[in-house]
């Protein structure tokens, strides 16, 4: 059966980059942000291969299987994802739609592992529901990813990165109000990724600071738990959604990296240490 490795926390902290350099060490398949699969599917959204998803080697019959299997068309499927996972209806369709996709994605790809970094920010349930539901709950692994609120704000300042890709700028108030957003978003989201804590080894802890410094750490943490004993040899990565700026093609280096793209307003460094506090002592990460 294919094991999951969930990357939980907020956005905008490396998760793109973790998720594809995880899948090259291990030989295993890194996702992307998963729970956006029928979304970007239905709108001819590029997987990291460079293909629309539909064309994709992987994803394209991955997903038609599964809605063939589950008798509904994409619009439909993505309605059941959003139902359970951001509201509280349609759980068990849910978790049927779910097991038919990791089960045809372990069919088509082979693949001992599958990443999926949808993570555990704006009240989504996701993670909850693949425990709840047992939809691959006992192979799952947790990385809680935490990536200092600075760099996170800097980020966010910088505007949409949908946006960025067609080279629109925001205006400053509307950034900023997306920085006092993320803020409170940042703590709700790593609160959420540390609540699974009691899955004991199998929930690990990582700062993207410490990722950059030694980014193997993680990989042999992964191999102590069994992640990687695979004779499969790594192929292009097939990422769904995520920082498409950081989509990870074929052939091309993986890059991590070390500082904030960006900088942030001084108004808010204030806040920004108030929230390093409180990651601290809630054992997020090390200042």
């Amino acid at each position: 059966m294919t094991r999951l490795v969930y990357v939980a926390g907020y956005g905008r902290s490396g998760s793109t980059i973790l998720d594809a350099y995880i899948g090259r060490e291990l030989c295993s398949s890194g996702g992307g942000e998963l729970w956006r699969l029928f979304d970007e599917y239905a709108t001819d959204g590029t997987c990291s291969c460079g293909k629309p998803l539909p064309q994709c080697p992987v994803w394209g019959p991955v997903t038609q299987k599964a809605l063939e299997t589950f008798g509904t068309d994409v619009e439909t499927a993505s309605a059941i994802t959003r139902s359970a996972e951001f509201g509280n209806s349609g759980h068990a369709e849910w978790s049927r739609l779910w097991h038919l996709v990791f089960e045809e994605y372990g069919s088509v790809t082979g693949a001992p592992t599958l990443i999926d970094s949808s993570k555990t920010s704006g009240g989504q349930r996701r993670l909850s529901l693949l425990r709840q539901f047992s939809v691959l709950g006992e192979q799952m692994i947790v990385v809680h990813l935490v990536r200092h609120p600075t760099a996170v704000g800097a980020s966010l300042y910088k505007g949409k990165n949908s946006q960025l890709a067609k080279g629109i700028k925001t205006g400053a108030v509307r950034r900023n109000f997306d920085v006092g957003r993320g803020a409170i978003g940042w703590i709700r989201a790593n609160d959420s990724a540390a609540n699974f804590r009691d899955l004991g080894p199998r929930y690990l802890t990582m700062s993207y600071e410490s990722f950059v410094k030694d980014p193997h750490q993680l990989v042999r943490a992964l191999q102590k738990l069994g992640i990687g004993a695979s004779d499969r040899p790594p192929s292009a990565p097939h990422v769904v959604a995520g920082n498409r700026a950081l989509h990870v093609h074929s052939g091309k280096a993986i890059r991590v990296q070390s500082s904030p793209a960006g900088t942030l307003p001084r108004l808010w460094q204030p806040a920004m240490r108030g929230l390093e506090i409180v990651g601290t002592r809630k054992g997020w990460f090390k200042p």
